[in-house]
Formats: C-alpha cells, structure tokens, sequence
C-alpha cells in the first residue's frame, strides 16, 4: 500500500487546517489575550486579585474559636461619650461572627443601685429587656405601681458605634445604633456578613449614653468568631500574598 497522500485530498486538508486557524483566531485569540493581561496585573501585585483570593475560606491556615472584650467604664450619673477598645491578636486575622453587649454593675455605693443589682449584668437598653423577657413586659404593664419608672431607672440606656481602627472603618457608619438591634429576640448578634479584622488591629467601642447612667460599671462589647493562624492582612489576602 502506497503511502503517497494524492495532492488532491492534500490540498483539502491544509483548507481545513486554514479554517480551524481562522475560527481559533477569531473566537479564541481576543479572550488569550484578555486572560495574558489578567495574569499579567496579577503577577504584578497592584491590580486584580488571585484567583479565590476575595474569599475567607481560600485563607490557608488553622482556625481556632476567639471572643474579644472591650470594656468601656462609666461612673454613676455620668452623661459623656466615652471609648474602650480590644487589640486583636498578632497571630492572624480575626474574623468576626457576631456581637454581643451588656452592662456589668460594679457600684461600692449602695445607694445608686439595689443591692441585688451589683455585680450582674443587665441589658444596655430598656427595650432589649422587652424584647427578650416576659417579666419585664408583664411588670411594665401595670402602671398602676410605677413599674416602669422603677424597672426603666434600674437599667441604662446607651447608644453604640464600632470602629475598624487600623482601617479608618465604622461597622455602623457615623450612626448611633441602639443595643437592641442586637438582640436574640430580633434575630440580633449574629453579623450579616463574617467581617476581617487584621491582626493587630483594634475594634473601638463608643458608648454613648442617651439618660445618665444608675450606677457605676462597665459597658462590656464581646465579639465572637474565629481566628485564622496565619499572619496575613487583608490587602495581602486580596492581592493572593498568602
């Protein structure tokens, strides 16, 4: 059997070659060179992110359950804004789950407070206490007894920010938010997106009180969530440094 190849099916097959070189260029070459551009930013460390590299769970690296607490101290009848914040550890970025926030009472004057008050937490905000309890409603009905007046002067009423430090970032934008929002009964606490806080970063808490405060104590924020063991930023993560 003859190996010649007839010039006649030789000349189909490099028409059929020509083809499939002209669709290759036409449909296929603008999209290599649009991803060889791509790459070509990525590699370069200042534009488009790797691959993955928006997403938490790309981030290599151990994860260990965390709770920050920032303390915020406030004295019996006080009225000022004051501030308290939480560093965040060096071992990697911590992300951030949830939100919780109380008051601690820890008054040596027994006359601001009832003694069965002292050393406990309450809520920030009488209407966390509506929300969350059916004694507090209950009792706050029957005006016949003063209830409200006793119950809403046994708790304080304060307003929150929270700033992202290191970033220049309010969590809650230039608005005051109440507590309540935060609030079990309200589907509160648990953040609508898991948040990144860079290792060494500080949460900053603004405690803002809208009556003056019944007792000396603390306004206590906890944050909760999780911490990756892997010393990267979020500007790093971004840019696939991890």
């Amino acid at each position: 059997m003859s190996d010649t190849v007839h010039p006649a099916a030789f000349r189909k097959m490099q028409t059929a070659v020509a083809q499939m070189a002209d669709l290759i260029n036409k449909h296929y070459k603008p999209t290599l060179e649009r991803l060889e551009a791509e790459l070509a930013n990525r590699n370069d460390g200042t534009r488009a992110p790797a691959p993955g590299a928006t997403y938490i769970d790309s981030i290599p690296g151990v994860r260990v359950p965390r709770f920050y607490v920032a303390e915020v101290d406030h004295t019996y009848n006080e009225t000022i804004q004051k501030t308290g914040s939480v560093e965040i550890s060096p071992e990697g970025p911590f992300i951030c789950t949830g939100v919780e926030m109380h008051y601690f009472y820890d008054d040596s004057d027994t006359s601001n407070i009832e003694a069965a008050l002292n050393g406990r937490n309450v809520p920030l905000t009488l209407l966390t206490a509506l929300n969350t309890s059916a004694t507090y409603a209950v009792a706050l009905s029957d005006t016949a007894s003063n209830t409200i007046a006793k119950h809403a002067a046994a708790l304080p009423e304060i307003n929150f920010k929270i700033e992202e430090v290191g970033a220049g970032r309010f969590w809650t934008g230039q608005d005051e938010v109440t507590p309540a929002v935060l609030d079990p009964a309200n589907g509160g606490g648990i953040l609508a997106v898991p948040t990144w806080v860079d290792p060494s970063d500080r949460l900053q808490v603004y405690s803002i009180p809208k009556k003056a405060i019944p007792a000396t104590g603390k306004h206590l924020t906890t944050f909760w969530g999780y911490q990756i063991l892997n010393k990267v930023t979020r500007s790093q993560a971004l840019r696939g440094e991890y």
